[in-house]
């Protein structure tokens, strides 16, 4: 019974391998992902924008 058991076990984490690789690599590309689009939208000149419709521009005074 035991050796079943730990048949069973090795199977599952055999099994599980790949996902957790997939899952792995999928984590370690967000950050390259998400500091590119950071670049891309730092370079991009917003001074040409439309206008965001209810949005106040960015050298209206504060609101009290």
């Amino acid at each position: 019974m035991n050796n079943y058991v730990l048949m069973l076990a090795a199977a599952v984490l055999i099994a599980a391998a790949p996902a957790y690789y997939a899952f792995q690599a999928q984590a370690g590309e967000k950050p390259a992902a998400a500091a590119a689009g950071e670049a891309e939208s730092r370079d991009h000149d917003h001074s040409h924008d439309e206008p965001v419709e209810g949005a106040e521009p960015a050298d209206a005074p504060a609101a009290e």
